[in-house]
């Protein structure tokens, strides 16, 4: 659940926080003890480093 709704907040954990009702240190420690890495490994924002798409 939690990292559905990661996806749906588009890894915006202060505006995830709120949607929760929780403050964006205890998304932090939630996320921690889960082992959810943050910035999550292996997603991409459709542009890379390069500049390029």
């Amino acid at each position: 659940m939690l990292l559905r709704e990661l996806e749906l907040a588009q890894r915006n954990l202060s505006h995830l926080a709120r949607k929760l009702g929780v403050s964006r240190n205890a998304l932090y420690r939630k996320m921690h003890r889960l082992a959810i890495p943050w910035p999550m490994k292996g997603v991409t924002h459709g542009c890379s480093r390069s500049g390029r798409p």
